[in-house]
């Protein structure tokens, strides 16, 4: 991937200058599950009234996450 964003760069760009792009802080994911279990009490809440997953959608999303 450093590669592709060098190309139009003097210097080559290196992959600790694309972490901030790619990667996420461990704060970011804390914020994300403290919000989602105030205001929807529960992840499967969340994905349910939230994002109107079906049961069906939210087996599917798991098994590909947890692959």
């Amino acid at each position: 991937m450093a590669a592709q964003f060098s190309r139009n760069r003097e210097a080559p760009l290196d992959a600790e200058d694309l972490k901030p792009l790619i990667g996420v802080e461990l704060g970011y994911i804390e914020t994300y599950f403290a919000i989602v279990e105030e205001e929807y009490g529960s992840v499967d809440i969340y994905l349910r009234d939230g994002l109107d997953l079906t049961a069906e959608e939210q087996a599917s999303l798991k098994t590909q996450l947890l692959q």
